[in-house]
């Protein structure tokens, strides 16, 4: 499946839309885009992985992946002085994946987990 992003952001601008003028506030609608941007990235690594890295570890390897993430985040938010200045490392830059796509990443390991959980990961 290709991603078609202009598809995806125009449903994104019409659930958006309908939600607005049911009187939705600011951050339900910021929380459905970051849902669509999800999506978007579920897609592009779902085309990438396929369905069988999951299926052939389960829950227990989306557990283990979700910690993964768990401590990348941990880990970079310690090297930027969240934790207190002594952890802060000035040196650090963010490698490889952005600080956004690892918060995304859990989250849809989360609905992943849940879609195993349900017996619909096949």
């Amino acid at each position: 499946m290709n991603v078609n992003r202009d598809k995806i952001a125009d449903m994104r601008d019409a659930v958006q839309k309908q939600l607005r003028e049911d009187g939705a506030d600011k951050i339900t609608l910021e929380f459905v885009g970051a849902q669509f941007e999800a999506l978007v990235l579920f897609i592009e690594k779902h085309n990438d992985y396929g369905p069988d890295n999951i299926k052939d570890s389960g829950k227990t390897g989306v557990i283990v992946r979700v910690n993964d993430k768990i401590k990348r985040l941990h880990n970079i938010h310690k090297k930027q002085g969240y934790f207190g200045p002594e952890f802060m490392d000035t040196s650090y830059t963010i490698k490889n994946e952005s600080i956004e796509d690892t918060w995304i990443d859990t989250g849809n390991y989360g609905l992943i987990g849940l879609l195993i959980h349900r017996g619909l990961w096949v």
